[in-house]
């Protein structure tokens, strides 16, 4: 029952850098037992960067048999020559790729301009292809707020050091994506450069409903082939029980019951489709108008209001859930094939 969004938040509100975690589920007999698995850090110490309960600014909790504790100075100073042994080893690195190149053919790459320089000469790397270069490794995530990335997803081998692969075929890779940019690129309609990765990341995500149908077509992605995309990635029966499910739960009709919900409904419907109309501000009418949305078939006056209504603390207001199942919905009605 945990949602990976409201863990994921708390975390990123407390500790710096990001700790990287993905909930699982195992069944032991009639039982399922969930467990969560937190991946190690590229980067130490983590740092708690605000006073919450018993976790104090500034503070770096280690754990000590089975209890966590304030870091002692033996444990801060191993970290500390940790750090600096992997320092060593990157200049190490470096220094033999430039050893096996050649100091006349080696070159240094500033992100920063584009401009790769040598004593050979420079090239320049168009600034436009800038936001989306740095490299990482499949699986992993350069943790540099705000930096560009691709993803090496190839047979490359780097030079002068040990022997090390990077299986596949070289391509480009969004950072860190998560539940927010699913449903941004979604409601703007952004033309994302890797869609599949989206897809797998919405399995990941753990929640039945976030759009998909969307991410499909950009991804050339039949729905028939859904399954042999999918199945090899955790969580994938997410999106599969939904292609069954989606025509009887997303789509609804208003019924004249002749309550006073009703009239409230039917009154936000005709002010919607008139374009006169100004967004509820309480929980029980934001609510209506996420169910109303449901029922109609105009997909730029449902993207436009989910919009908006996106602006909101959805989470403060108690209307995630809500806002999800509609903005669904218009993936639905608009990209279902």
């Amino acid at each position: 029952m945990l949602d990976p969004e409201t863990l994921t938040n708390e975390l990123n509100k407390t500790f710096q850098p990001e700790i990287i975690w993905k909930p699982e589920e195992i069944k032991i007999g009639s039982k399922r037992f969930g467990f969560i698995i937190v991946n190690e850090t590229s980067r130490k110490p983590v740092v708690a960067k605000t006073n919450k309960g018993d976790i104090k600014e500034g503070a770096i909790y280690y754990r000590y048999h089975a209890r966590s504790e304030l870091i002692k100075y033996s444990e801060m100073i191993n970290i500390i020559d940790v750090i600096r042994e992997n320092e060593r080893r990157l200049w190490l690195n470096h220094i033999q790729q430039i050893s096996h190149i050649g100091v006349e053919n080696a070159g240094i790459f500033n992100p920063d301009d584009g401009l790769i320089k040598g004593s050979s000469g420079s090239f320049i790397i168009d600034k436009s292809l800038l936001p989306h270069i740095q490299f990482i490794k499949e699986g992993q995530f350069v943790e540099k707020d705000g930096a560009p990335s691709v993803k090496l997803i190839g047979n490359a081998h780097i030079i002068g050091v040990e022997d090390e692969s990077f299986e596949g075929i070289l391509g480009i890779q969004e950072k860190a994506i998560n539940q927010n940019d699913i449903m941004v690129n979604f409601l703007n309609q952004i033309k994302v450069r890797s869609p599949q990765e989206y897809l797998k990341q919405i399995c990941l995500e753990g929640l039945k409903y976030l759009p998909f149908y969307y991410y499909c077509n950009i991804a050339n992605v039949k729905i028939k082939q859904l399954r042999s995309f999918l199945e090899n990635i955790h969580g994938y029966n997410i999106i599969l029980s939904r292609l069954e499910s989606d025509k009887n739960k997303l789509p609804v009709t208003l019924r004249n019951t002749g309550s006073k919900a009703y009239k409230e409904k039917v009154a936000l419907k005709d002010n919607l489709l008139k374009g006169d109309f100004d967004l509820p501000t309480d929980k029980k009418r934001l609510r209506y108008l996420l169910y109303v949305l449901r029922s109609l078939n105009d997909v730029d006056i449902t993207r436009k209001t989910l919009l908006e209504i996106y602006k909101k603390p959805l989470r403060e207001i108690g209307i995630l859930g809500d806002f999800r199942l509609a903005a669904c919905y218009l993936d639905y009605i608009e990209n279902k094939s």
